[in-house]
């Protein structure tokens, strides 16, 4: 049916995105990681033709994520029974994003990881003096920051699940103390980030935790490993760590 006029067939296009962000959890995620990588294209002051190219990346992907939707539902609408021939199309439209994504990865991988591994961190010139078991200490508070708030959302407590993740929390947590622990940078952060970030990916993708739980303990891991080094590392003595077990205590 033709659309009655151009204002109308805005209102339709609008709609069929609202429809897919509702019902594609993948889609939701290239918009989130879109978001992220804008954030670190901003910080890392790209040119105008490289964001061009990543500009360009965003619509590929997002676009191959939307034609599987449309081709998912309209396999979903001609039948409800398994068929050899719909799996081949759901199939063949899903490696189209695969496609696309792995591409885009690629490219930002050219583009970014060079400039963060010539990125030299003022933070670690006084954390890698910092004693080991600080990061201990960081891993610790963290968890029974995350087990409370699981034991106080959910009415019948269990690790698995719940508000926030604690898989991501922990995974974050020991990126962040790597990241300040490593003097000067290098690509061992850079490492480190993407191991968290696939740790959070597969809670994700195993549907354990929504893409909110997931961010929730990422923010916290980040936070409160970032809030322990400093507090250690502004004190003069290492006697700051047994204070911290008494201001979480309390």
């Amino acid at each position: 049916m033709r659309s009655p006029n151009l204002i109308a067939s805005f209102s339709y296009a609008l709609q069929g995105l609202g429809y897919a962000l509702r019902r594609e959890r993948n889609l939701r995620i290239h918009f989130l990681l879109s978001g992220l990588v804008t954030l670190l294209g901003l910080v890392l002051n790209l040119s105008t033709t490289e964001w061009m190219i990543l500009i360009l990346l965003f619509v590929v992907v997002i676009m191959a994520e939307l034609f599987n939707t449309a081709i998912e539902t309209t396999v979903n609408l001609y039948t409800a029974t398994y068929h050899p021939i719909a799996r081949a199309a759901k199939n063949v439209a899903a490696a189209a994003v695969l496609v696309g994504a792995g591409g885009a990865v690629a490219i930002g991988y050219l583009m970014f990881f060079p400039r963060l591994t010539a990125i030299h961190l003022p933070l670690s010139s006084w954390a890698h003096r910092l004693p080991p078991h600080v990061t201990a200490v960081s891993l610790l508070v963290v968890s029974l920051l995350v087990l409370g708030m699981k034991a106080t959302v959910k009415s019948a407590f269990t690790l698995q699940g719940g508000m926030p993740s604690w898989h991501a929390a922990v995974a974050s947590s020991l990126a962040t103390a790597i990241l300040l622990l490593t003097p000067g940078g290098g690509p061992v952060p850079i490492l480190a980030v993407a191991l968290a970030l696939l740790v959070a990916e597969s809670r994700l993708e195993a549907g354990i935790h929504t893409l909110l739980e997931v961010v929730t303990g990422t923010i916290i891991g980040f936070l409160i490993t970032l809030l322990i080094f400093q507090v250690v590392a502004d004190s003069e003595t290492v006697a700051a760590i047994p204070r911290l077990f008494v201001y979480v205590l309390l």
